[in-house]
């Protein structure tokens, strides 16, 4: 081997190692573009192909005839000519929102690359010997500049914005592009000077650092800058598909590689064989051989390429297309959601205002008539009393739709966030399905508990989410069931362990005998903006977005719910709510501690008076003040008002109060200011008073909040009595409370016809315990049970012939409940018996026991209608079940 031919041998290997690695990268760009078709991969693979012309064709040449290519500089320098234009252009993809930064010193920075590239230019420029080599030189060395100076600017827009504490994906792409532009620099550059000895000559060294990091480095940089990205890319091309176009790209490439390099040697040993002398215009025939085998591979890239890309955009036309007919689809949801909404809730404000507009009416004609007999003014009290509670349904509804809207335009715009706390499951229980048990039976309908001992009492999540879930669904079934009854169960998954710290699921089901849902419809359910069988259902009142939040909140909790439906016969819904144990007590017979609390619910009787204690009520809003008044204004409470929370630090300041009923939140000065304005400057007159926080924020976590400002105690508004009042006799002097109950019981002692219902089984002085010891009352309770007996013994007899064991169960369970609250104690056994039975379907012992029940109490039921004629405490009309058990 000569020396001189040692940088031709040089440049040989070096242009055949450049051309493995060149196809190697192809190959792979190519393989992403079709599993992940993102514009990177189609610029980077579009690069490669035009770098692999230029390079195969003059690689193959070389190894062919050990001489460079003979022909145009043009064609040998097409590709790389073109690879760098791409190369620019992946540069700019790549820029990350860089160019947004504003003027920097810094940047200044990116415009070093113009005098280095202008320098090694003058020094290149001279070498070249035609016009078309000085083209391509001016045409590499502009946009190398050009790319250099923005990589450089990217590089830095992303620094400063790192420094600026913004996030942003690290430049990769232009730092790789911005190494292989200064090797390129480097090459051009050493290329220009004479050396003494070549293979001491930089340029060939700096050439194959240059063919060996480059492709490699791109294609890092590429996939790591999608990879912090995370962007999903739509694919619809089936995964076989890609497998088969992947495998074809790479045989084709593979054969017209080799296939050229064999075509090639076979025609150069044909012209050598053939011709005494040298023809060049044979060699060329060589040289368009190898270019058009070169650009074969490339054309074929490209079309899958392409391939690849066309399937992409009909998958994305098809996406915008369902995307199109569902933003329509909602559209028209909302439009005919806001339409029904304006009625929904004019609804419940032409009943308020129409309400009013009556008791106004007989307000005024009851003031106008002094000679008014106690028959007619009683009889003016019970048509005030009737639209008073057609007042409170009207409130109850719509400000049910207002907090619906409300949470979904939170839960849209993501504003809604779960505030989890500790909590007691026996306390959301009370208050869901003491209002639930309410509208269930002013519809005749039978509301069944069944609540799971075991359950864990101490939760920790959020407990205001986890009441509106469970309101929401028994709020439903109540609405869709016009007869028969609402059922539901409580329990904790199989497996669970109820240990502290641990989670357990809570499976809540929902049952119903209403009217069902079709199959259809299901999967509407839980839709925003749908209202389903709009024919059927148009007279139920409610926004109709219940379910869609109650679902999204369960998503956001993780949980789960399903509901099986059987149209015209009812529906159950079963959910799935992972809730974390806060403390391991159970939760025990909650139906019994339901049954028993209810009692106080239908007396609307004051359990107490306090005629020597004061009370100070704080609120700006003088309804609420009228509200609370109002509450107590039996008790003989003495009572004083501040309508701000510098009138209430007044006020303490001259007198002292049993207890402080306090707004939370005021203009000026808020509720815990004040508090802590009366602490400090009340003179030791209320520094120990007990100071109850009256606020709307009943988010849980509350209480702790309010507690740990210094406040006592909270209520929230709207004040229901039965919590105001149990609040007072935790926290006023016991000195100053006089237990009404006691009271009443030596005022009106018991009727002597009451005695006969002894014969009957009945207890009289018990019954009258659970009556709060009103004669009156208790003979009400007794008209109800007795002209009610046949129509609940007729229902019984129903679920009984119908083998419905369930409801029969619920059924059988409200007998004990109101038998136990007349005295009625064998009856109530009977029943308690039966309704364990039919718990466990044993259907022997509850045929075998049945007709004794229905024998007692229809026994027990003429017995009373031997006492109390069908007038007292009844009006004809076929009274509601009484759902309680005193016990």
């Amino acid at each position: 081997m000569r020396k001189e031919d040692c940088p031709m041998i040089f440049e040989l290997v070096m242009n055949i190692y450049i051309v493995v690695v060149n196809i190697v990268a192809l190959v792979y760009c190519v393989f992403r573009f079709i599993a992940q078709p993102r514009r990177g991969w189609a610029i980077s693979a579009g690069s490669l192909i035009s770098s692999f012309l230029s390079n195969y064709y003059w690689a193959t040449y070389m190894f062919l005839m050990r001489d460079y290519p003979r022909v145009s500089s043009f064609l040998a320098y097409l590709g790389w000519n073109v690879s760098f234009a791409l190369m620019l252009w992946l540069t700019v993809h790549f820029r990350n929102g860089g160019k947004r930064v504003g003027f920097h010193p810094l940047k200044l920075i990116s415009l070093v690359p113009i005098p280095l590239n202008f320098v090694q230019f003058l020094r290149y420029l001279p070498l070249q010997s035609d016009p078309i080599s000085m083209f391509t030189t001016v045409w590499q060395n502009v946009l190398c500049t050009v790319t250099a100076c923005i990589a450089v600017l990217i590089i830095v827009n992303a620094f400063l914005k790192k420094k600026k504490g913004e996030k942003t994906t690290p430049p990769y792409v232009p730092a790789a592009v911005l190494v292989f532009i200064a090797l390129e620099y480097a090459m051009w550059t050493t290329s220009g000077f004479e050396w003494l000895l070549n293979w001491f000559n930089p340029n060939f060294y700096i050439s194959l650092v240059f063919i060996v990091a480059y492709p490699p480095a791109f294609i890092w940089a590429i996939k790591k800058t999608y990879d912090s990205q995370g962007i999903p890319v739509l694919n619809t091309i089936p995964k076989r598909t890609q497998k088969m176009l992947q495998t074809a790209f790479a045989v084709i490439v593979c054969i017209c590689c080799l296939g050229g390099v064999f075509i090639g040697r076979w025609m150069r040993d044909i012209i050598i064989s053939r011709t005494a002398e040298m023809d060049p215009g044979l060699y060329r025939l060589i040289s368009s051989i190898i270019f058009i085998t070169a650009f074969v591979v490339d054309v074929f890239a490209l079309m899958i390429m392409l391939f690849v890309r066309l399937g992409q955009k009909v998958a994305e036309s098809d996406e915008l297309r369902v995307a199109k007919d569902a933003a329509e689809h909602t559209s028209a949801a909302k439009s005919d959601f806001l339409a029904n909404m304006s009625h929904e809730i004019r609804t419940p404000i032409n009943a308020v205002l129409g309400m009013n507009e009556m008791i106004l009416r007989e307000s005024v004609h009851a003031s106008e008539n002094p000679s008014m007999t106690q028959e007619q003014i009683r009889d003016v009290l019970d048509k005030i009393a009737k639209y008073s509670e057609n007042i409170e349904s009207a409130e109850s509804n719509l400000l049910l739709m207002v907090n619906d809207i409300l949470d979904f335009s939170k839960i849209e715009t993501g504003k809604l966030d779960l505030i989890p706390g500790r909590y007691s499951l026996t306390s959301v229980l009370d208050e869901v399905c003491k209002m639930i048990a309410h509208k269930a039976k002013s519809k005749g309908l039978a509301f069944g508990i069944d609540v799971d001992g075991d359950l864990p009492d101490c939760l920790f999540g959020d407990e205001v989410r986890v009441r509106q879930i469970m309101t929401n669904i028994l709020n439903n079934a109540v609405k869709f069931t016009d007869e028969g009854s609402v059922s539901l169960t409580v329990r904790c998954e199989d497996g669970c362990e109820i240990t502290e710290g641990s989670e357990a699921n809570i499976l809540i089901s929902v049952s119903d005998t209403g009217i069902g849902i079709k199959q259809e419809d299901l999967s509407k359910l839980f839709s925003e903006f749908e209202r389903i069988d709009l024919t059927r259902n148009s007279t139920v009142e409610g926004a109709g977005i219940g379910l869609a939040i109650t679902k999204k909140l369960l998503d956001m909790m993780e949980g789960e719910i399903s509901v099986e439906s059987v149209y015209g016969s009812g529906s159950v819904f079963n959910m799935k709510l992972p809730q974390k144990v806060a403390s391991a007590e159970r939760i025990g017979d909650y139906r019994m501690k339901f049954e028993n609390s209810t009692s106080y619910v239908n007396s609307h009787k004051d359990a107490f008076r306090a005629p020597g204690a004061s009370v100070l009520v704080v609120d700006d809003t003088k309804m609420n003040i009228t509200v609370v008044s109002g509450l107590l204004r039996y008790t003989g409470i003495r009572i004083d008002v501040a309508g701000s929370g510098e009138e209430a630090v007044a006020k303490c300041s001259a007198t002292g109060y049993d207890l402080i009923l306090m707004d939370h939140r005021m203009p000026v000065m808020d509720g815990t200011e004040a508090l802590h304005r009366i602490r400090e400057t009340s003179g030791g007159l209320n520094g120990n008073t007990p100071v109850i926080c009256l606020t709307a924020n009943a988010v849980a976590g509350a209480r702790e909040r309010f507690l740990s400002e210094g406040f006592t105690d909270y209520l929230t508004k709207p004040v229901d009595a039965y919590s105001l009042e149990q609040t007072l006799l935790r926290y006023l002097p016991e000195k100053k409370i006089v237990r009404t109950a006691s009271v009443t019981a030596e005022q009106k002692p018991l009727d002597d016809s009451f005695e006969s219902l002894r014969d009957a089984g009945i207890d009289p002085g018990e019954g009258m315990g659970y009556c709060q010891s009103d004669p009156v009352f208790y003979r009400s309770v007794l008209s109800e049970f007795a002209w009610n007996a046949r129509s609940q013994m007729n229902a019984i007899r129903d679920a009984y012939e119908d083998h419905d064991w369930k409801k029969y169960a619920i059924l059988v369970h409200a007998l004990k409940s109101t038998s136990k609250t007349i005295g009625a104690d064998l009856l109530s056994s009977l029943a308690a018996d039966l309704e364990a039975r039919a718990d466990e379907e044993d259907e022997n012992a509850v045929i075998s026991g049945h007709e004794t029940l229905e024998t007692a109490c229809f026994a027990v039921a003429d017995a009373i209608k031997k006492v109390v004629p069908r007038g007292e405490g009844a009006d004809g009309e076929e009274p509601d079940i009484l759902e309680f058990d005193p016990e």
